[in-house]
């Protein structure tokens, strides 16, 4: 976070695992399933892949 200039407000620690979300809790920042962020985001990632080839 620090290098990028980012705090814990406007962090979120998107995984895959329980352990992931007591990391992302234990840092102090939101948690977001993958799967649930992939869902909310998946125009984006359709558009930038077709983008790339």
């Amino acid at each position: 976070m620090l290098r990028h200039n980012h705090t814990p407000e406007n962090t979120i620690y998107v995984g895959d695992h329980p352990e992931d979300e007591a990391a992302g809790r234990s840092a102090g920042v939101k948690f977001q399933w993958g799967t649930d962020w992939i869902e909310q985001h998946q125009a984006a990632i359709v558009s930038l892949s077709s983008d790339v080839q």
